[in-house]
């Protein structure tokens, strides 16, 4: 059928979530230091952006393999997105899927009818899945709501994946909220429509043949282990059983467990959780690198970036690298549970604008980094974090 062999699905028991302007290749570099077995996906990156751009180094990373990592993708056009996802695996890079975003809340994205606004367009759907599908050997996988505007009734949702599934795909990563594209904000999108976890439960139990990867408030490992516990999630419900609605019953169902957890900005907001992560989800010893040595191994990609070797692009006719300030973005959060981390981030900031102001546009990150940690303890930099054998709790 001219349909290249599709590779199997990644083993994404946990991962973190794709995140526009905080997820970008400096942050996955960094987050891989951490966990060898978490799945990491990019930002966003629109199917035309790939298409015309000289290079893609910028938008999707390339340093050392960073298997297994996830290219999500948006458009509304199947021969659009089938070619950039042509061109993304060609690219290489260690993405071992390619997903498509229909999750997306964003007003500007959903006038261009892509994003969560392709939930309303499950034949659309479909026809991108198939066509993705049949130019590439990575799985191409879908991330959506559990509903968007007035499509949000259960058979809604059941319509949009076994649509989805009728193009090839057979991974869903849901968000557990219904999204409002006209009346609430990007923001406000992430926090007012209540999370209903049980939702995404019950695809499991009506698609026993997908996998379905859960998204959304979860901030911990033992809320994402709850999710995954082989004796099921325990849904409970109250239903009234008369006119006054004061006399209630507990309903309880159990219900399958989900195939993973994706983590958003707790990811983001504490990334020294996933150093327990290998250990936690697949048994694996943890890396257990200490904060100095986690930092040190980020300067070494810093410096890489930087050099003639690193990423490239044109901005108004000139060539132009890696800014110091993008490979500080990820820096903001990376200490955290030790002493003076307030004062680590206000010499972050005050450093760089220090050099800046005396004429040097793009500081060396060593020199920030490196002078930032005089004010952190060495017994604090120098803990080993992680699990490395079964004394320490690994299972």
């Amino acid at each position: 059928n001219g349909r290249p062999k599709i590779m199997p699905l990644l083993d994404e028991r946990i991962s973190i979530a794709p995140m526009m302007e905080w997820t970008d290749p400096h942050f996955r570099v960094l987050m891989r230091g951490m966990s060898k077995r978490t799945v990491l996906y990019s930002e966003m990156v629109v199917d035309e952006t790939i298409i015309h751009s000289p290079s893609l180094d910028f938008f999707l990373g390339r340093y050392n393999d960073q298997h297994p990592s996830v290219v999500q993708l948006g458009g509304s056009d199947p021969s659009l997105l089938a070619h950039a996802a042509e061109l993304c695996q060609q690219y290489g890079s260690g993405y071992g899927e390619i997903n498509l975003n229909c999750g997306c809340p964003s007003s500007r994205v959903a006038q261009k009818c892509f994003g969560a606004k392709l939930m309303l367009d499950p034949d659309n759907v479909r026809q991108i899945i198939n066509t993705m599908s049949r130019r590439v050997s990575v799985p191409v996988t879908i991330k959506c709501r559990i509903g968007a505007d007035d499509l949000d009734k259960y058979e809604d949702l059941v319509n949009f994946i076994a649509a989805a599934h009728q193009g090839g795909t057979n991974k869903f990563i849901i968000h557990a909220r219904k999204c409002i594209l006209n009346g609430l904000t990007t923001k406000q999108n992430r926090e007012i429509p209540p999370l209903r976890y049980e939702v995404v439960h019950r695809l499991v139990k009506d698609f026993p043949d997908l996998q379905f990867i859960l998204n959304g408030g979860i901030n911990t490992f033992e809320e994402a282990q709850s999710h995954m516990q082989p004796t099921g999630y325990i849904y409970s419900s109250s239903l009234s059983y008369d006119a006054t609605q004061t006399n209630t019953i507990i309903q309880s169902e159990t219900l399958p467990p989900v195939h993973g957890v994706m983590i958003g900005r707790a990811a983001y907001n504490n990334p020294l959780l996933f150093c327990y992560a290998d250990s936690t989800f697949f048994g694996d010893k943890d890396p257990c690198l200490t904060r100095r040595q986690i930092l040190q191994k980020y300067l070494h990609y810093c410096e890489w970036a930087q050099s003639l070797e690193g990423p490239q692009r044109v901005v108004k006719g000139r060539q132009q690298g890696v800014t110091t300030a993008l490979l500080l973005n990820p820096m903001r959060n990376v200490i955290n549970g030790i002493h003076n981390v307030t004062k680590f981030r206000m010499a972050l900031n005050d450093l760089y604008v220090e050099r800046v102001k005396k004429g040097c546009a793009n500081p060396p990150p060593r020199e920030i980094i490196e002078g930032a940690m005089e004010c952190l303890l060495e017994e604090d930099l120098d803990k080993p974090l992680g699990r490395s054998s079964r004394a320490d709790g690994l299972y």
